[in-house]
């Protein structure tokens, strides 16, 4: 059964701050570029609770980016103090729609979040600690799992979109669609996470990762 994604932007531009929702899913996905983050923040979305993920370039040879994972129960006091005291190029937020996520419903997808960036291991993950999983109902854990499912869902929307098509046995891109990462677009094709840097090939075989360092090369010369 299909879903509506509903991706607005609010600056009008696909890479500006934006907002994504998933047909009757009760959460909701706010970005915002560090740009125009202190602007956002004032949005009635971030009085409540959230979890969220701050993402800047990795100072790693290994990884295209970093990313720092964190929850908070008002989530506009707590991304004021990351804009004043921590270094990074973009935020994601994950709220609920129906403003009934409790601190034990943060604290879960939080832990939940940390483990599967480790397990991915297709970004630098910034956390030193790993938050102990809260006990929760067996419907909330269920819940609060589904926001993990995003890749697949994202795949199966551009599909049925025509975006996403099938060609010669794979999948390819019909028109162009823009993504936050290439571990993004390629986590999003393969629906699961994967590390875009080492995964995206060109038709000389070379790795995405490959091209970007010797372009850095060629312009260092």
């Amino acid at each position: 059964m299909g879903k509506k994604l509903t991706i607005y932007m609010l600056d009008g531009i696909p890479t500006g701050a934006m907002t994504v929702e998933i047909g009757n899913w009760s959460g909701k996905a706010i970005f915002s570029p560090l740009s125009k983050l202190k602007k956002i923040v004032e949005r009635a979305e971030f009085d409540g609770p959230g979890v969220y993920f701050l993402k800047s370039a990795s100072e790693s040879s290994d990884f295209d980016d970093s990313i720092y994972i964190g929850e908070a129960e008002v989530l506009r006091a707590r991304l004021k103090s990351h804009i004043a005291n921590r270094d990074f190029e973009s935020v994601i937020c994950f709220i609920s729609k129906d403003e009934l996520l409790t601190k034990a419903h943060i604290k879960f997808l939080e832990s939940k979040l940390i483990s599967l960036a480790k397990a991915a291991n297709t970004s630098k993950l910034e956390n030193t600690n790993k938050p102990s999983l809260p006990r929760i109902s067996e419907a909330s854990k269920t819940v609060s799992d589904s926001i993990s499912e995003g890749w697949i869902r994202l795949r199966t929307k551009l599909s049925d979109a025509g975006i996403l098509v099938v060609k010669n046995d794979r999948l390819s891109f019909a028109e162009d669609a823009v993504f936050s990462s290439p571990s993004a677009a390629s986590s999003v094709v393969l629906g699961r996470q994967s590390p875009g840097p080492i995964v995206w090939i060109d038709s000389h075989g070379r790795t995405y990762k490959e091209n970007q360092e010797q372009i850095s090369d060629e312009t260092l010369d």
